[in-house]
């Protein structure tokens, strides 16, 4: 699932790390209130009370302040970041996904997501139906606020030779409700089989990859030219699109039968019109081998894919 090289944070490693930073800020934060520690801190009487040593002063304010201040700005953002992983992970394995099983062009090849504006994404995703794109796209535009919010939760005040911390009750509970969210939001971001690929796709050569075999792009349409070629100058993104529209196939994600012969890992048409099946399904977990799929081998939590041979 390394579609981009700044998305490892979707693996489970990292997801199980930030999980548990997540279960662990709402138990401490439960306990406080089993405490009324923190109620205490928003009705009037102080959260913390620290002395001021004359010598070390500055260095006092640092550390409340990178303690009550920048730390819950930090976590915020860190939990952030997984959104805006998330949001753009999806926009750019949508149409994969799209192509696991044979689909128009609509449902893959031509969506745009990668270059449309946030609030763009959400609503064509939603359109098309497809939720995981529109839910981490809005999740992912609306989480620019959680810093901000942070930033507010404890107010540092010096007082003779004392710093007193107390708690906004209405960023506490903002904060609080968020962290809970998000906690039920990271239980559906890691990507389905459908949305891991084998090779990250950072560029147009990365997506070429995946069809440098197949007999896609020498695909005549109905008006005997090349369905995914412009034919004149003129012609520009809209007129690309018809021509796909009125070629009326499907495109599918797999093993599909290059101008070599063999098999190669892409997408292709999914059958051409003699009725031949071009592409056969690839089932993540699963081994290739003389034209045939193996069945995967199990681990105790998920499919390992089983290496027969270097090149298919």
């Amino acid at each position: 699932m390394n579609t981009l090289w700044f998305l490892q944070i979707l693996q489970d490693l990292p997801l199980v790390l930030i999980g548990s930073v997540l279960i662990v800020s709402i138990a401490l934060t439960i306990i406080g209130l089993a405490k009324h520690r923190v109620q205490n801190g928003y009705k009037g009487h102080v959260f913390s009370t620290f002395t001021i040593d004359e010598n070390f002063a500055s260095l006092d304010y640092f550390q409340e302040g990178f303690r009550y201040r920048f730390l819950p700005v930090l976590l915020m953002y860190a939990f952030s970041h997984i959104w805006r992983s998330a949001d753009w992970y999806y926009r750019a394995t949508q149409p994969y996904a799209g192509m696991s099983e044979a689909a128009p062009a609509t449902q893959n090849l031509l969506l745009d997501y990668p270059s449309n504006l946030p609030v763009l994404v959400t609503i064509k995703a939603v359109k098309n139906h497809h939720w995981r794109v529109a839910f981490y796209s809005a999740l992912s535009l609306a989480s620019s606020a959680p810093p901000i919010v942070a930033a507010g939760i404890f107010t540092v005040t010096s007082i003779g030779t004392h710093l007193i911390v107390s708690i906004q009750e209405v960023r506490f509970w903002a904060s609080f409700s968020i962290i809970i969210l998000y906690l039920f939001c990271l239980i559906g971001v890691r990507p389905p089989p459908r949305y891991r690929l084998p090779r990250r796709i950072t560029s147009i050569n990365d997506v070429f990859s995946y069809c440098y075999q197949s007999r896609l792009l020498d695909d005549i349409g109905v008006d005997g030219k090349a369905v995914f070629s412009a034919q004149d100058i003129g012609e520009g993104k809209d007129h690309l699109e018809a021509r796909i529209h009125l070629a009326k196939k499907e495109y599918q994600f797999g093993l599909y039968l290059g101008k070599d012969g063999r098999r190669h890992m892409g997408f292709d048409v999914s059958s051409r019109d003699n009725g031949r099946e071009q592409v056969t399904k690839f089932y993540e977990g699963c081994g290739f081998r003389n034209g045939q799929l193996l069945s995967p081998e199990w681990s105790i939590f998920c499919r390992k894919p089983r290496v027969e041979k270097t090149s298919v």
